[in-house]
This record gives structure tokens, sequence and C-alpha cells, in this order.
């Protein structure tokens, strides 16, 4: 048997404005998605036999593992649908533990198929949930950093990976609405008003002028820029719906 699992995350800048390209900032938190995956007789994942199976997972075990039934057994104490990338944590444990029965375990494979696994079950995506929560830490997604960790790319869209370093005095604290929003209608959503309107590329824009800032003051410890930015970014975010 194998396990691994993987962390979930927060977007502070950029959210939605990365599946066109741009920069997203993303934080892992300390709750996780746990998989363990065993050969079987047939394919069951959390001990039901089902033949639709659990979407991101099933994308992944036909996307990875052509070697025989498998049980799958999950554990999390993630928030689902909550925009803390319980989806992503899935996913990216879920290729881990695949990646490592084959002895092909390494973080940027890990990132890469993940990323693919979710920009199918969702019908477009960016890397920020799934590589955050391959790398742990800081992230951001879309521009060139100094720390470059792996790139991404995927029809017309290039994405750079990059490690954030910020200070150890920053304390995030996130808070559960329990309204659910799953991400693949959302990013549907955003998509249909920036495909019908001009104004909707422009925020897009303004949302990534707002990420770059946010870096420099994520990384100088400006908390009070720092909020300021956020409140920014949320009313961009709110402008498209």
């Amino acid at each position: 048997m194998v396990r691994a699992s993987a962390p979930g995350k927060f977007i502070l800048f950029g959210e939605h404005a990365v599946v066109y390209g741009k920069p997203a900032v993303a934080i892992a938190v300390d709750r996780r998605i746990e998989v363990s995956i065993r050969r079987s007789q047939s394919l069951s994942i959390d001990g039901k036999r089902r033949s639709g199976a659990r979407s991101y997972i099933k994308n992944a075990v036909d996307r990875l593992w052509d070697n025989g039934p498998l049980d799958i057994r999950t554990r999390s104490n993630l928030p689902a649908a909550s925009g803390l990338g319980s989806s992503a944590a899935l996913t990216v444990a879920t290729v881990a533990s695949l990646l490592q029965m084959q002895g092909r375990f390494s973080r940027p494979e890990i990132a890469l198929n993940a990323f693919l696994t979710e920009y199918e079950v969702q019908n477009g995506a960016s890397p920020t949930d799934t590589s955050t929560s391959t790398n742990g830490g800081a992230v951001m997604v879309g521009a060139e950093g100094d720390r470059v960790l792996w790139r991404i790319e995927k029809e017309d869209k290039k994405w750079a990976v990059s490690s954030l370093e910020i200070p150890s005095s920053l304390d995030f604290v996130v808070g559960v609405t329990g309204v659910r929003a799953p991400t693949s209608g959302m990013v549907a959503r955003v998509r249909r008003f920036v495909d019908s309107s001009a104004t909707g590329m422009q925020i897009i824009n303004e949302i990534e002028a707002v990420a770059l800032e946010g870096v420099k003051a994520l990384e100088a410890g400006d908390k009070e820029r720092l909020g300021e930015l956020m409140d920014e970014n949320q009313s961009h975010l709110f402008s498209l719906g």
C-alpha cells in the first residue's frame, strides 16, 4: 500500500485571473487530504464498488495507471467547495500515490499531472491550486519569480510557478462561511462574462496589477498594505460576478 497527503490552500491575489495567464499568489494551509492506494480485485473508492468513481480520482487513475484495479481510500479535514482547494489536494494526493507506486515520484511531475487532471475535470483551470498543494508554503503562479519551481503549459497559456519567502511573523486566519461554491461552476461563470464583455478582460488586467503589488507587500510583511490590496482584489472579483 502507498499513502500520500496534500494540503489545501487559500488565494490572496489573482483568483480567476490566473486562468487567463495572469499572476496569482496562494498559500498552503495546515489542513490536508490523505489518499491511500492498494491493489485490489475491482475498482473501489472508500469501500464502495462503482464504475463512475469520483471524477478527480477516476481521471488521475485513467491518466497514470493501467496495471489492474485499485482500492482507494481517502481521508480529509478540509471543507469541500469552500475555496480551500479540496479538489486540488485530493488530486495531488491521488497523483502522488499513483506515481509512487510506479517509482516516478517527483514534485514537478505530480504538479503537472494534477493540473492536467483538474483541467480536464473542470474544463479549464490554472495550476495555482495544484502547484500550491504540491509544493506547500507560499507560491506565485503566472509570473517569473526569483525561485522558479517548474513551468506548466496548456494550449496557448504558460505559467511559471515560483516559491515566495514570507516573514514568519505573518499569520493568516481563514473563515469558512459554509457557503458552497464549486470551483468549476465559478470558473465557467467568469469565463462567460469575460468572453462576452470587453470590461471582463479589463478587470482581469487590473487584478494582475494588484497581484504583483501584493507580492511585494507579502514579502515585506506589510500587513496594512496587504489588507488594502486584498480589499481591492476582492472588489475586482465582485465586479466579475
